[in-house]
């Protein structure tokens, strides 16, 4: 598997597009709508990139929105299209939640990622054998053959950190994490110094938010922070759930987790520190 651009994300970047010409143009969703003889509720779904875009009706709402700069019209259009093939992902689809399928569309997109897990290891991160104890437990209620394929899933999303341009992770992990044993004291012995390799890398950083930091703004809510390459595509947060994820992409709430990322990172111990309580855990095991 060859991780390549996200045809997810394209779609994002037509959606806000079209969402902001609207705007631009004066128009509501309604008026929009009848234009291209479908409902609100539709072109609503289109403006937030939760369902396919067709070139057609890229091109209709370009012409009501005045937009006539051939380079722009073809750009637009040209993205629609891509945005409908499949990302790499959907090979997996016999085991991929639904509204999972979304969030790696991001993933393999974004330029950085600052990551906060409050309880168990940051999934680009684990080991087969962590992932594998994770997804056996009686709750998800798995087939061998389900985990296996999962365990794989996850094993692919890892080489956004090893690609030619790779992802840049910022991981800040509650220390709670090092101690929470899965699998066995073998696996998690190979797990943490897993984590020491992986911080060799220059695009990784792993920092540890200690107990003594004691209470701060969260303890318990894992989140992404994701940052594209573009400036003029906004960051989004991607906070997990036991039955799937909430966006965040309003710019209030975004600066809000902006403000959550730095105060967890000032209230971390320093990366040298982290590193150092892990191998001093790993060792203990």
């Amino acid at each position: 598997m060859a991780i390549k651009d996200s045809p997810t994300f394209r779609r994002r970047r037509v959606a806000m597009e079209l969402r902001r010409l609207r705007e631009g143009a004066a128009l509501t969703l309604e008026q929009a709508s009848e234009h291209l003889e479908c409902s609100p509720t539709k072109l609503s779904r289109m403006e937030t990139a939760r369902t396919p875009l067709h070139p057609r009706d890229v091109r209709d709402l370009l012409d009501l929105y005045g937009v006539t700069d051939e380079k722009v019209r073809e750009t637009l259009t040209g993205l629609a299209r891509d945005s409908r093939k499949k990302g790499w992902w959907q090979g997996y689809d016999d085991v991929l939640p639904a509204k999972f399928s979304i969030f790696l569309g991001l993933e393999t997109a974004a330029f950085s990622i600052e990551a906060y897990r409050s309880q168990l290891l940051y999934g680009l991160f684990q080991t087969p054998d962590y992932a594998r104890a994770l997804m056996s437990v009686d709750v998800l209620r798995l087939s061998p053959e389900e985990v296996d394929r999962r365990v794989e899933l996850r094993m692919a999303r890892q080489e956004l950190l090893t690609k030619e341009d790779p992802l840049r992770v910022w991981a800040i992990l509650d220390e709670s994490v090092l101690h929470r044993v899965v699998g066995s004291r073998q696996v998690m012995r190979a797990q943490l110094q897993h984590l020491l390799r992986l911080a060799e890398r220059p695009n990784v950083v792993i920092q540890l938010l200690p107990y003594e930091a004691g209470p701060v703004l969260i303890t318990a809510e894992s989140f992404e922070f994701l940052r594209f390459p573009e400036p003029t595509d906004s960051p989004i947060v991607y906070i997990e759930h036991s039955t799937g994820g909430l966006y965040l992409e309003r710019e209030e709430e975004v600066r809000e987790y902006r403000n959550r990322v730095d105060h967890l990172i000032a209230n971390g111990v320093s990366v040298e520190k982290s590193l150092a309580m892990i191998a001093a855990v790993a060792a203990e095991l």
